[in-house]
C-alpha cells in the first residue's frame, strides 16, 4: 500500500483500486453482451449487432455451419452468450391431464387435455451439440394458444449470469448458465 501523510487519502487509494476494479469488470461485462444475443431483439434491444458480421445469403447447405434436431416445438428467439445458445421448447406428451375445474365459456381454443415438457435448453455455438437440457417443468396446459403458436413463445434472457425462461403461466424459471 502506498504511504501518505493524509489519513483520508490511505483510505481513497483502495476505494479507488475497488472502483477501477467494478468500472473494468463492468465494460467487461459490457462488452460481452455486445458481442452475445443477450435477450429478444438483441444486444441494444433493436434487433442490430454491432459487432456481427453475417452472411448475405444461405439456403439448407450454403453459409450454414451445423443443423440439430431439437425437441418439440417453440417460437421464442434462441439467444446468445459466449459459446452458447439457449433455447426454449415444448414437447407434448401423450399422459392424460385433468379436467380443468372451471371452463372460460368465452376461450377460443381447447385445451389439449395432455401433459406437455417445458424444456430449456444449452447448444455450443461452434458445433450444436447439447451441453445441457433440463424440463424445467412437466404441467398440463392452463390457458389456450392461438394455433399458430406454442407454448414456448416467450424468449430466455441472460445477465451473462444468470439465464432466466418465462413459459407463461406455467412459471419463470431460472439457471445458472451451466444448467
Amino acid at each position: 500500500m502506498m504511504e501518505t501523510d493524509n489519513p483520508h487519502m490511505s483510505r481513497l487509494i483502495p476505494l479507488s483500486l475497488i472502483l477501477s476494479l467494478i468500472i473494468h469488470l463492468a465494460a467487461a461485462s459490457a462488452d460481452d453482451a455486445l458481442s452475445s444475443w443477450p435477450h429478444w431483439r438483441g444486444p441494444l434491444a433493436n434487433g442490430v449487432a454491432p459487432d456481427a458480421d453475417p452472411p448475405i445469403s444461405w439456403d439448407a447447405e450454403t453459409n450454414v455451419k451445423w443443423k440439430v434436431a431439437l425437441p418439440g416445438e417453440g417460437h421464442a428467439t434462441p439467444i446468445i452468450w459466449g459459446d452458447r445458445i439457449f433455447l426454449l421448447s415444448v414437447v407434448r406428451t401423450e399422459r392424460a391431464a385433468p379436467a380443468p375445474e372451471t371452463v372460460d365459456p368465452d376461450a377460443k381454443t381447447e385445451l389439449p387435455g395432455v401433459y406437455f415438457q417445458y424444456i430449456v435448453q444449452c447448444l455450443d455455438r461452434e458445433t450444436g451439440d447439447t451441453i445441457w437440457s433440463d424440463i424445467a417443468i412437466e404441467a398440463p396446459p392452463v390457458s389456450g394458444r392461438h394455433d399458430t403458436n406454442s407454448y414456448a413463445s416467450g424468449s430466455p434472457t441472460t445477465d451473462g449470469e444468470k439465464l432466466y425462461a418465462s413459459f407463461g403461466s406455467q412459471g419463470i424459471f431460472c439457471y445458472d448458465l451451466d444448467g
